[in-house]
């Protein structure tokens, strides 16, 4: 297990270790963050979390996170190209703590026969938008309905202030939030997208579908894909057992134990490290 104290990865968040998402906007970003994880060293035990800046492979990387690691305390930063960390905020006690606990708030009733978009950033949906969306989802804009729950202006340092009265107060029933058939369009401000991730994910109890545009080279922004990141949680236990089996103790037997030695005091450290990493393949 990790003793590193922070992990980042956003190029410009400072940690202890920087190992930044680097992604193929024309390409599915689900293959690229597990593939990201397949290949990053066990970091669970780390105290503080740089989350990637992109709204959507942020949201892909919180469910990998909670079942490997649980969810973090991630780095807060603010607007502009100029990147400064101006908090934290630890994601499971939100969750828990702050929106878990309010779920009974939502009013009864029944849910909306067809599925919501939770608009993040308050800009609705173009209507060849929604085609694309209704044709992903193998339905008709008929069945659509785009809800704003756009946060205005925001403390970059406290972007949960006011949140789930938001989320709450657009009336949609218990029953709405339960349903399966919500869908989350993220702001483009990476920090409040995530929180807001986890807000509907406490409201919910499942991690929302995440739309992502992708701006096209007539300059338009086109659906590229509608990603499901609850489905990376089962992959996100598997990266937890992963881990687990790498930090179990090897046995060796007391033959082998002694030529290695022999290859430490013959041939040297380097030698030695070699001869451990033949071993424990």
């Amino acid at each position: 297990m990790s003793e590193q104290k922070s992990f980042s990865m956003h190029p410009a968040i400072p940690a202890d270790t920087v190992k930044p998402i680097n992604l193929d906007f024309s390409s599915p970003f689900a293959p690229q963050i597990t593939g990201y994880f397949d290949n990053l060293e066990d970091i669970r035990g780390t105290k503080g979390t740089g989350l990637p800046g992109q709204a959507v492979a942020a949201a892909l990387t919180l469910p990998v996170l909670e079942m490997a690691t649980g969810l973090p305390t991630m780095y807060l930063f603010g607007f502009g190209k100029d990147i400064k960390v101006v908090g934290e905020l630890d994601l499971s006690d939100f969750r828990h703590n702050q929106v878990r606990s309010r779920r009974s708030e939502s009013p009864d009733g029944e849910a909306f026969a067809g599925y919501t978009i939770l608009d993040g950033a308050g800009r609705g949906v173009e209507s060849f938008q929604l085609q694309e969306i209704a044709e992903n989802l193998n339905t008709t804009t008929d069945n659509i309905r785009v809800v704003d729950v756009s946060m205005g202006h925001i403390d970059p340092a406290d972007p949960a202030k006011g949140l789930v009265d938001r989320l709450i107060g657009t009336g949609l029933t218990r029953a709405d939030w339960t349903s399966g058939r919500l869908l989350f369009l993220p702001p483009g401000f990476g920090p409040l997208s995530i929180v807001m991730s986890v807000a509907i994910y406490g409201l919910t109890e499942v991690w929302p579908r995440a739309i992502r545009f992708n701006r096209e080279d007539d300059g338009t922004f086109h659906v590229a894909e509608i990603v499901d990141p609850q489905s990376l949680r089962q992959f996100g236990v598997k990266l937890q057992a992963k881990w687990e089996a790498g930090n179990a103790p090897v046995s060796v037997p007391r033959d082998t134990f002694n030529q290695i030695l022999n290859v430490l005091d013959q041939y040297g450290e380097h030698a030695f490290r070699k001869t451990l990493e033949a071993l424990t393949k």
